[in-house]
């Protein structure tokens, strides 16, 4: 498995005045974890919503579903996420 296998191949926007990150490539479990990293970081800039645009991630395995939602439950700021590829995460 490549490094790019295993994480979200790229981050492709990072909007700190907006609070909107746009990913692309795989998403699983250990590339959730990097969104999350930088969902915090935005978070602890003050943001009380925060957006994901998936709209570039080309596949998304249960894993990374798992922690997507997991994500998503534990943030205090509201995190919409925009075009998963072909799931509904409320």
């Amino acid at each position: 498995m490549t490094a790019a296998q295993g994480a979200v191949a790229r981050l492709e926007v990072v909007d700190r005045g907006a609070g909107t990150v746009g990913a692309g490539g795989q998403l699983t479990e250990q590339g959730v974890d990097l969104l999350r990293g930088v969902a915090l970081a935005l978070q602890d800039r003050g943001h009380a919503r925060i957006t994901l645009d998936l709209a570039g991630v080309d596949t998304v395995d249960d894993a990374g579903l798992r922690a997507l939602r997991s994500v998503q439950e534990s943030m205090t700021a509201e995190l919409v996420v925009l075009h998963a590829p072909g799931v509904a995460v409320a």
